[in-house]
């Protein structure tokens, strides 16, 4: 699924929902650093989207995850 959302980004580099899908493939996989990025891209682009409060609670618990996998490490 991913795929296809990286091919609408090609397409329209500004397209949310994009950045939203992706950040939500790899929240699902467990990769961190990924979802965290596209779900960060996504609230520059849309801020006030419907999702805003779903990414931003998934990025608090992404950067609690990280913190505690990874003690020393900064965010």
């Amino acid at each position: 699924a991913s795929k296809i959302f990286f091919d609408i980004i090609k397409l329209n580099a500004d397209y949310y929902k994009a950045y939203f899908g992706i950040g939500v493939c790899f929240d699902n996989m467990n990769k961190v650093s990924d979802a965290k990025r596209y779900y960060k891209k996504f609230l520059d682009i849309k801020p006030h989207s419907k999702h805003a409060d779903y990414v931003k609670t998934r990025l608090e618990i992404l950067r609690k995850k990280h913190t505690q996998s990874n003690p020393l490490e900064i965010i």
